[in-house]
């Protein structure tokens, strides 16, 4: 592991409180936030690192005795940095969640580093450790618990709203309760894309942000909230949602299917022109192709997933629902990216389990 000879070695810290007390030092010296991203891992997320050796990055990594220690080395080539490349490398860090298979991957870095090495290296591993996002719905429970645990003033700093299926955005830059920007998010099919809080308590200090692809950041106060109350709640809703996409793919030679849905109000989705804004949803998966089948009176479209093979049969063929119908090869991962730009890019949901009934394949093909 290299080392630097600064304060930013590391050095061994036996407990938790130790650590956390490291972690306050280097957002101090370094006057950046902690950047982190929770993520499902089916192994350590050590065994793929070691195992998986990826073009343009170079990683080492160690287990200390409450955490695990890392460096990460991106060095991109391209006309536009000076001299012909630019190198992006810094330490991380990974801890553990009470939840199986749940980890929190960090830096205490500047936005280029985590965004364009970090993150992205983590994208580009294969399927078996993947990020998940949050609806809106999400992210208002998981600041309401939040909320209900500090029993503090919980003040919005920042949110960025989105229209789903446009561009546009909406920023809020102004200190507010944070259920009156969910509350328009709501009322005017908007989305909560992202959103920055503090807690104004006597004796409290926390300043916080959360995005829907479980991205965090610590950027102040109290190191107690962020890693045993906000970190542990996200892990608990990512595990969720972890599970509703787990082992979904159909088994070979069986016409079985286990699909799951996007749940609207009843009357939410009419008319024709609702089939093609989903259609271009889809179509706005990056690394993937649509195959469209049907789009009158009802909507059937397939998706492949060029990450990782994954393929899944997309019918719209009520004013309430869409159904998701998982192939032969259908991960956690990609399942997420799917049902995430649907939300995003034609109208968000409630993500469930269809009903177990006696259908298979082929009653998908049908407008019934």
């Amino acid at each position: 592991m290299e080392r630097t000879g600064t304060l930013y070695d590391f050095a061994e810290h036996e407990t938790e409180t130790s650590f956390r007390a490291y972690i306050e030092e280097l957002i101090e010296d370094r006057e950046e936030p902690v950047r982190a991203l929770t993520v499902i891992s089916e192994r350590t997320p050590k065994e793929i690192f070691d195992e998986y050796l990826l073009e343009e990055y170079s990683v080492s990594i160690e287990d200390q005795e409450v955490f695990t220690s890392g460096r990460l080395i991106r060095e991109i080539e391209g006309e536009s940095y000076e001299g012909g490349s630019r190198q992006f490398k810094d330490n991380f860090f990974i801890v553990s969640h009470s939840e199986e298979m749940l980890y929190t991957i960090f830096a205490v870095s500047d936005k280029d580093f985590f965004d364009k090495a970090l993150t992205r290296y983590i994208e580009t591993l294969p399927s078996e450790i993947t990020g998940s996002f949050l609806s809106s719905e999400d992210l208002r429970h998981l600041i309401q618990n939040f909320d209900n645990r500090v029993n503090g003033n919980l003040v919005v700093k920042k949110a960025v709203l989105k229209s789903t299926g446009e561009d546009t955005q909406i920023e809020y830059h102004e200190d507010k309760p944070f259920y009156e920007v969910f509350n328009e998010a709501s009322t005017n099919d908007l989305y909560v894309d992202k959103i920055e809080l503090t807690v104004h308590n006597a004796g409290t200090r926390f300043q916080f942000f959360v995005s829907r692809n479980g991205a965090t950041r610590y950027i102040s106060g109290s190191s107690d909230l962020y890693f045993n109350v906000l970190l542990n709640s996200l892990a608990s809703f990512i595990s969720d949602k972890g599970e509703l996409f787990q082992d979904r793919d159909r088994e070979y030679g069986s016409r079985d299917t286990d699909p799951i849905k996007i749940q609207y109000e009843e009357g939410s989705i009419t008319g024709v022109e609702e089939n093609k804004r989903l259609i271009k949803a889809l179509k706005g998966i990056k690394r993937t192709s649509v195959t469209v089948y049907h789009d009158n009176p009802y909507m059937h479209a397939s998706v492949l997933d060029f990450d990782d093979g994954t393929s899944v049969d997309v019918y719209l063929t009520s004013d309430s629902d869409i159904s998701i119908i998982p192939g032969f090869n259908a991960s956690k991962k990609s399942l997420s990216r799917i049902c995430d730009q649907i939300n995003k890019g034609f109208l968000e949901g409630e993500i469930k389990a269809e009903e177990k009934q006696e259908r298979d394949f082929d009653d998908y093909f049908s407008a019934a």
